[in-house]
């Protein structure tokens, strides 16, 4: 099924508090990940289990972990889903979902197709749902808030749509990289790429760059997800880009010590289910 690649659990953690609780849900082609935060906004509890080239088992991971049916006050699902295309809002018909993602895409037939308004960009976010994720989420969160991952961070990272002039924010997951491209507060690119090696992300925001004829010297690039300064992948990216800026998920919510042993940013794809109802 996969293993679990990340596992804190705060010594002020309770089950019993679920009730008044949140629970947010990250859920992936092939990783899942959940946090737990207390009434108090205290995130008391987060797991990230990690697959190994194949898509998740549910079923497996439902058995295995309980907490994730207790009650809650509420519930937000992030989708994670790596094929989707970014449609205008004055082009954008609900019954042609489907083929706005015909072009590149192979999509199985019966394929749940999902869209959401990106009303601040006038545009719409369109992706398949495969059928056992979605059954999966029918079944036990009919009624979560559930949007896809990459609306949900740039709406949980909203300062850095503040900046002006063009800049880019780049997500980095244990084997993806989400990119977007800004000028100003209008999005301009918005694409998620497969990395297999430490060079693939570097390649794809290159990529990026050269696409829009940017400045790597002068570009604000600002960063997000599991990125350390220690590691050789920020020192990499230090060598082709003069600026660098880790962005983080503000809000309410607080780390414990266990948590706040690794940097904020780390936490961003939760911590932008956290933030669902503000």
């Amino acid at each position: 099924m996969g293993i679990t690649t990340f596992d804190i659990q705060e010594d002020f953690f309770s089950s019993s508090q679920t009730a008044t609780g949140k629970l947010s849900i990250l859920l992936g082609m092939d990783s899942f990940c959940y946090c737990i935060a207390d009434r108090s906004h205290r995130i008391a509890f987060l797991r990230r289990i990690q697959g190994e080239g194949s898509e998740l088992d549910l079923e497996s991971i439902s058995r295995e972990n309980p907490y994730l049916f207790f009650p809650f006050a509420q519930t937000a699902v992030l989708l994670a889903v790596p094929k989707h295309v970014w449609v205008p809002g004055r082009l954008f018909n609900p019954a042609e979902k489907t083929a706005y993602l015909k072009h590149g895409n192979d999509l199985i037939p019966g394929t749940p197709v999902w869209a959401e308004e990106i009303s601040d960009q006038h545009a719409h976010l369109v992706y398949p749902v495969p059928l056992a994720m979605a059954a999966w989420l029918d079944r036990h969160f009919p009624q979560a808030w559930k949007k896809h991952f990459s609306a949900a961070l740039m709406r949980a990272l909203s300062p850095v749509r503040k900046e002006e002039g063009p800049h880019m924010l780049a997500h980095f997951a244990e084997k993806a990289l989400w990119v977007t491209f800004w000028d100003g507060e209008r999005l301009q690119f918005g694409n998620s790429f497969a990395c297999k090696e430490l060079k693939d992300y570097l390649y794809y925001l290159l990529l990026v760059v050269h696409q829009f004829g940017l400045s790597q010297e002068h570009i604000p690039v600002y960063l997000s997800g599991g990125l350390s300064v220690k590691s050789e992948l920020y020192g990499l990216l230090r060598t082709y880009f003069g600026r660098l800026v880790f962005a983080e998920v503000g809000g309410p919510w607080q780390l414990g010590p266990r948590l706040a042993e690794n940097p904020r940013h780390f936490y961003n794809d939760l911590l932008a289910g956290l933030m669902a109802d503000r």
